[in-house]
């Protein structure tokens, strides 16, 4: 039986395998439940355009405005102990939250508030597929926060929260405690299929060399 050593192996087949465990490595699957409690970037509260903070980005989740505007708070009405949440207070904008790597997530839940009983009645969330299609669920809210499971919420390029239903003062809401799950990258499953063919390759390769011997 003849034996081949690792060295044989071509440095391609061996470099493909690095390049998979560094994707792997980078692009794991994760949890995460974003608090508002610290940020990732220079963001204090305020994402005015005039303070040159457009993007809140927090626990790896990036947060934007459609006014650009919108402000962390605590001690909101209903939740005296909440240490950070962050508030939308302009009428009709809507906050936008996407993975700040750009991979997919699933979003499980959140907690969600009005302004106030009369303001905002409900806090539509609307989900983008990575590969197209939305899907949405409008939320009843009160003026204290209350966590809402989404069932379907998976494999999303980005969430969209909106008031909905409010009167002339505004749909104000809150957002807190959002729970999402990152999905592992494409390009990492598509290393894993190149390196299994470039391996089958090579030991189809050394069967036809040790077949002329």
């Amino acid at each position: 039986m003849q034996r081949h050593s690792f060295r044989s192996i071509p440095s391609a087949v061996i470099a493909l395998a690095a390049s998979l465990a560094a994707a792997l490595a980078v692009n794991p699957a994760g949890a995460a439940t974003v608090t508002f409690d610290s940020f990732d970037n220079a963001f204090f509260g305020d994402n005015d355009t005039g303070n040159g903070l457009v993007v809140a980005t927090s626990e790896g989740f990036n947060f934007t405005s459609s006014v650009d505007h919108f402000h962390l708070g605590t001690n909101l009405a209903g939740n005296p102990g909440t240490t950070g949440a962050l508030l939308n207070d302009i009428t009709d904008a809507i906050i936008t939250m996407t993975e700040s790597s750009g991979a997919s997530f699933d979003l499980s839940s959140a907690a969600l508030a009005g302004v106030t009983l009369t303001d905002t009645p409900f806090v539509t969330v609307t989900g983008y597929f990575s590969g197209g299609g939305s899907i949405s669920s409008a939320v009843p809210v009160t003026a204290g926060l209350s966590t809402a499971q989404f069932a379907g919420f998976t494999g999303l390029s980005s969430v969209t929260f909106r008031g909905t239903g409010g009167n002339s003062l505004g749909n104000q809401f809150w957002i807190d405690d959002l729970n999402a799950q990152v999905v592992p990258l494409p390009p990492a499953a598509g290393l894993l299929m190149t390196a299994v063919t470039a391996m089958g390759i090579y030991r189809q390769s050394r069967r036809r060399t040790a077949s002329r011997r």
